[in-house]
């Protein structure tokens, strides 16, 4: 129960309307609507009068929960992008400032925040500045430190990984590397051996699950790691490794569509119009689109996945968000302008924007 929810209750108990509480203690009564519904809080000036006309005391007025069940959590992030996706990323910080001033005390609230800014940056307006999005990242950071020392370990080793790609971001890799060398080494992990266990009892379908589940851990494993290598080939100008490690992560997305290469179009674009291959770059780029137009974070008609559920599943608002920023940039990266002026991508294009648009 949050402090605007103690004044309700009181207020009910003691059978006051808002307008009577709010002549008791000198304010009017659509301020008290605020405090009661959670938009403001009340001063702290006004606590004293505000506890003595609720017949209570401060201390049992501020005295409201400050962690959160998993409900409560997944009711504050469900909150937090709605509000993104229907008002843009700068209100959606409002937002999540005004929990994280709430539920100040709450690790798991930080952590997510961490993870949500992320994931919700497809929000972000095309007039959002890059000097708003350095600061919003300094206060994440800030998050992070506050949560590095959880005795939760699943809090802490999080915490740990979003400051290890903070520092790299930063240059200060001997820092990112003592963030690193301090996350234990898994020997084991129990997902790796349930199945065999599942399949010994003949629990088929829950054996099947899990191991579909490492199926997809493990492609998007190679995926990123196939990313990385292209990168890694392009910085040391061995332009047909690079070449090798992008074909690879388009047949894998080719094969699994699981989404976690589909960049890899994009990259091998990228190198094609490098070695000025507009051609072949024109059909990467038409693939790419294609395969924007087929993501959908829902696995039931592949049969590698078709048991996996992912918690974006059921937010379509996101995928559609992720879609419409693909295909923003695709219409404003300079790196695409000579492909812009083909029949071809413009017919791309124009497939894309209807299928977002009927999303």
């Amino acid at each position: 129960m949050n402090i605007g929810e103690v004044i309700l209750k009181l207020r009910k108990d003691k059978q006051l309307t808002q307008e009577q509480l709010a002549q008791a203690i000198g304010v009017t009564a659509p301020a008290v609507s605020k405090w009661e519904t959670g938009s403001t809080y009340p001063d702290i000036l006004l606590l004293p009068p505000l506890a003595r006309a609720l017949g209570t005391t401060i201390d049992h007025l501020l005295s409201y929960t400050q962690e959160l069940d998993i409900n409560m959590l997944d009711e504050i992030m469900a909150d937090i992008r709605v509000i993104c996706q229907d008002k843009g990323f700068r209100e959606g910080m409002k937002k999540i400032q005004f929990y994280l001033k709430q539920y100040s005390n709450s690790e798991e609230l930080k952590m997510r925040v961490i993870s949500a800014s992320i994931m919700l940056s497809y929000t972000m307006d095309q007039d959002f500045m890059e000097e708003e999005w350095d600061e919003w990242g300094n206060q994440l950071e800030k998050l992070a430190k506050e949560i590095v020392g959880s005795s939760n370990p699943l809090i802490r080793e999080n915490a740990k990984v979003y400051l290890v790609t903070r520092c790299m971001e930063a240059e200060k890799y001997d820092e990112a590397e003592a963030y690193l060398d301090s996350i234990p080494q898994q020997q084991i992990d129990p997902s790796q051996l349930r199945p065999s266990i599942y399949l010994k009892k003949g629990d088929y379908k829950k054996a099947e699950k899990l191991l579909q589940s490492n199926l997809l851990s493990g492609i998007r494993n190679a995926e990123m790691a196939l990313l990385s290598l292209t990168a890694t080939a392009r910085k040391t100008q061995n332009l047909e490794r690079a070449f090798e490690y992008a074909r690879a992560g388009c047949e894998i997305e080719e094969i699994f569509g699981s989404g976690g290469c589909l960049f890899a179009w994009e990259k091998i674009t990228q190198l094609y119009l490098e070695t000025y291959h507009e051609e072949e770059a024109l059909k990467s780029i038409i693939k790419y689109m294609d395969h924007i137009r087929e993501m959908d974070y829902s696995f039931q008609d592949r049969v590698y996945f078709d048991t996996v559920t992912l918690d974006c599943n059921e937010n379509q608002g996101q995928v559609k968000g992720i879609k419409q920023s693909q295909l923003n940039l695709l219409m404003s990266d300079e790196r695409y302008e000579k492909l812009r002026g083909y029949e071809a991508f413009q017919e791309a294009v124009q497939k894309l924007k209807e299928h977002i648009e009927a999303l």
